[in-house]
């Protein structure tokens, strides 16, 4: 909640959102330590004010909270220790290592460290305590599981190769402490060769789809824009969300949009929250198979069925520049937030009559 949600929120509720979680808690252990660890700055530069307002929220509510205590690892340390029954292995991303083993780049990369450890186990015992302190702080550096979570297909920068550049030179360096040549796979690439498809697809003309929740022609959206989720992995991940992409687009009465999703899993949820700013106004669609309308503030046409799409009457607003924000709600907590890069920004009075040529 902390790294991809609350920055969408107003600070006293997120902060107000974070204690209820830890009262919950309490009420079912009140001996319970809960520890709160953040990947870097990931998640602030996101925030509203770097985050000093949600900060200085959820201090103030700490403070005044006499069944919480806040203490630091070192004081954690101090305490006694309580034996667990179980520790499961995984990682924060759906308990498991696929970000960083299984592909067959991440293969190679952890295959080149493993060459490099075992050379270094038959020729560096006769190296002094200085080079050996150097050598050991490349290895720490080329284990980091960054490298990993650029190698293969499940997220994409477009710094790539300058990352594996990066993490081969470690391991070069290595051999180079070593007064050793370095073997010839540590100069070839590590990635393979792929297509770079972009995640976002820019509208190109006016659409008019029919809205039943169903893949009825594969000219409805043609022109659309589309934003392909499975594709923004940049600091944080998405992969295994619900909705993979989603399709947009206007002409000259409604705005639409479509969202490609497990269908499933899409309707376990209850509900897809619409943020629209900056009118700062929220839209509740209720996620069931069939059909809907709304028709207090806004006037909305929807319909689920092989996928979830609605149209928007452009009457409804009187700005138009309008910046959209989608949330997938389950339990009362937010899932997924779309689009992945921030906002959906749609220009209300867009024409196309620019990519029309004879």
């Amino acid at each position: 909640m902390i790294g991809f949600t609350y920055r969408f929120w107003e600070a006293d509720k997120a902060s107000e959102n974070f204690i209820n979680a830890l009262k919950n808690i309490n009420d079912e252990n009140n001996n319970a330590t809960v520890f709160v660890i953040l990947d870097g700055e990931n998640a602030w530069e996101f925030y509203k004010n770097n985050g000093f307002d949600f900060f200085n929220s959820l201090y103030g509510k700490l403070n005044l909270s006499p069944w919480c205590e806040t203490v630091t690892m070192d004081e954690i340390c101090q305490m006694d220790k309580r034996k667990l029954p179980n520790l499961s292995p995984g990682s924060w991303i759906n308990g498991e290592f696929n970000t960083w083993v299984g592909h067959s780049e991440k293969t190679k990369a952890w295959d080149l460290i493993f060459q490099t450890k075992r050379d270094y186990k038959k020729y560096g015992k006769k190296l002094n305590a200085s080079t050996k302190e150097e050598i050991v702080k490349h290895f720490l550096a080329a284990e980091c599981s960054d490298w990993f979570w650029w190698y293969g297909d499940d997220h994409y920068t477009d710094f790539g190769a300058e990352f594996d550049i990066l993490f081969r030179n470690h391991l070069i360096d290595i051999y180079n402490l070593m007064q050793i040549s370095p073997p010839s796979t540590l100069f070839k690439s590590i990635l393979e060769k792929k297509s770079a498809i972009n995640f976002h697809i820019p509208p190109q003309s006016n659409i008019s789809p029919i809205i039943n929740g169903l893949h009825d022609s594969f000219f409805e959206w043609i022109g659309c824009g589309v934003i392909d989720e499975t594709k923004i992995f940049s600091t944080m991940d998405k992969v295994r969300a619900p909705i993979h992409k989603i399709f947009y687009g206007q002409d000259e009465e409604f705005l639409y949009f479509a969202f490609i999703a497990d269908i499933d899993s899409l309707l376990e949820s209850q509900t897809l929250n619409i943020t629209i700013d900056p009118i700062e106004a929220s839209i509740k669609i209720p996620l069931k198979s069939g059909s809907g309308k709304i028709k207090k503030d806004f006037k909305i046409e929807y319909a689920c069925k092989q996928w979830l799409e609605m149209k928007i009457d452009k009457k409804s607003f009187t700005q138009r520049n309008l910046n959209f924000r989608f949330e997938l709600i389950k339990q009362k907590r937010v899932i997924q937030t779309l689009p992945g890069f921030g906002e959906l920004v749609c220009n209300l009075d867009t024409n196309y009559n620019h990519n029309w040529f004879i």
